[in-house]
């Protein structure tokens, strides 16, 4: 049976080995490189898919160099067990070795000899491919971490930032109404007179051209249909000061019948507030006594 030289093994060895390093120290260097300049530019992404496409092309690189190495033991010259190696040739070669060789006619040793750096190579390399995942998934959780933190973190500084906004805004307006406030003199109501005037003083007071004249003509409308009368007494102990007198409010306080279509004030009683009456005709005494108790008389 025949087995490798151990030169030719040596050199297998060698070549694989040297070709990992120099394949790993070029891909660490390129990853490097690549994912530093990314994280210099706040591509925290970039940076996670260099480590990951460096990790792939490591593990790329020892499954070939494994299977170079498999293929070349392979490929190599074969020497006869029974031709050992002379000495000076090959000096390194020991007498244990020498008889390891030589004993390598029972299948068993040469298998056993040959598959089990195989099958401690593919360990390494599944091994070494498991780290570069578990390194990835640590990396990508991470990173996932880092951004939900980054996400808290500036929602955070919004909302602060808004109830900033939303307070400083409240303390302007607050400013603004105490300025207006203070610049606003509290204006002390002004006393109203208290007035008790009767047909009689009223009549006296100016004449019936002049008191007719001040009747406020909105419109001259023709009426048709009754009409009824009514008296300043009568509306100055209904109504409220300045509250407005028509004819739907005397139909709603009860002071006439309904469906009427107009109404005449007249002068009788006595006047003690101001009214704006809003009439259809009015007489002389009755408009003196609304003029003279500081209300207005408006014909319709």
């Amino acid at each position: 049976m025949n087995n490798i030289s151990t030169n030719n093994a040596r050199k297998i060895v060698n070549r694989a080995l040297a070709w990992a390093i120099m394949g790993t120290v070029l891909i660490v260097a390129l990853v490097v490189g690549i994912a530093g300049a990314s994280y210099a530019m706040g591509n925290k992404e970039g940076v996670t898919a260099t480590i990951v496409l460096g990790s792939i092309a490591l593990a790329i690189l020892l499954i070939a160099c494994a299977y170079n190495y498999f293929k070349r033991t392979k490929e190599v010259p074969l020497v006869p067990a029974d031709e050992e190696p002379a000495v000076d040739e090959h000096p390194a070669v020991t007498d244990a070795a020498a008889a390891t060789i030589q004993a390598a006619d029972e299948g068993s040793v040469c298998t056993t000899q040959v598959e089990a750096p195989q099958e401690a190579v593919m360990t390494d390399v599944v091994d070494v491919a498991e780290d570069a995942a578990d390194e990835i998934a640590v990396d990508e959780a991470v990173a996932e971490i880092e951004a939900a933190e980054e996400a808290a973190e500036a929602q955070e500084q919004a909302e602060a930032q808004e109830q900033a906004e939303g307070q400083e805004q409240e303390q302007v307006q607050e400013q603004a109404v105490a300025e207006a406030t203070a610049q606003e003199e509290p204006e002390e109501p002004a006393e109203i007179p208290q007035v008790n005037i009767s047909a009689e003083e009223a009549h006296n007071s100016m004449s019936d051209e002049d008191a007719l004249a001040l009747i406020e003509v909105r419109s001259r409308t023709r009426v048709d249909g009754p009409m009824c009368t009514v008296y300043v007494g009568m509306l100055s102990a209904t109504f409220e000061e300045n509250e407005p007198v028509t004819l739907a409010a005397l139909e709603a306080k009860g002071l006439i019948p309904r469906k009427q279509h107009g109404y005449i004030v007249l002068a009788k009683g006595n006047i003690t507030k101001a009214l704006t009456v809003i009439a259809n005709d009015f007489s002389a005494d009755a408009v003196k006594m609304i003029v003279a108790a500081g209300g207005k008389a408006i014909g319709c």
